[in-house]
């Protein structure tokens, strides 16, 4: 029952952190500058990526719900879009923004479609140890970025960056149990 690094395994979890990492700061970034509703709602469809190589590239089978779920998706989508009625916000659209939020959207949905790949070549072994290479190396983006960006105000950000960023991973982790639990209980 220990762990085992297996030599493949290094190049999934290192693209998978740096895909993590890239998630996490163009969400940030999209968040910050663009419109919020948006942002989350564009940011909030990386899941259709999956399923749809999935189902294209995998052939995975599908029922009617499948379907329906995501055209439900896409129509809910489009609606948000659309909807012109409630508070205005002062953020708009930018070039920078619409990046962002698709750099999340594409780097949070291919974290999956890795995750499967990583899976198959590897017969469902060594997820412990795929996880901890992707969440080290995720942070030594995240961390080498910080440094990089916030090098003027380093003290300031640290100290109340820490209890934030303690906070924010336990509840992550908490999160990330829960649908262990979940998915367990999934027939």
């Amino acid at each position: 029952g220990g762990l085992y690094f297996a030599p493949g395994l290094w190049k999934y979890g290192i693209v998978n952190g740096l895909l993590y990492a890239a998630g996490f700061y163009f969400a940030y970034l999209a968040y910050r500058i663009g419109p919020y509703l948006l942002s989350h709602t564009i940011t909030g469809l990386n899941f259709v990526l999956p399923i749809s190589y999935g189902l294209f590239f995998l052939h995975e089978s599908a029922n009617y719900m499948t379907y329906l779920a995501l055209a439900c998706t896409l129509i809910s989508f489009f609606l948000m879009v659309c909807n012109k009625s409630g508070a205005k916000e002062d953020k708009g659209f930018s070039l920078l923004w619409l990046l962002s939020a698709l750099t999340t959207l594409f780097s949070t949905g291919f974290i999956a479609i890795l995750s499967k790949k990583q899976q198959a070549a590897f017969d469902n072994q060594y997820t412990n140890e795929y996880m901890i290479i992707t969440l080290a190396c995720s942070t030594c983006f995240l961390l080498l970025l910080g440094l990089l960006a916030e090098r003027k105000k380093l003290k300031q950000t640290f100290l109340k960056g820490s209890l934030y960023g303690m906070g924010a991973g336990l509840l992550n982790g908490a999160a990330n149990f829960a649908s262990l639990l979940a998915m367990m209980l999934v027939p």
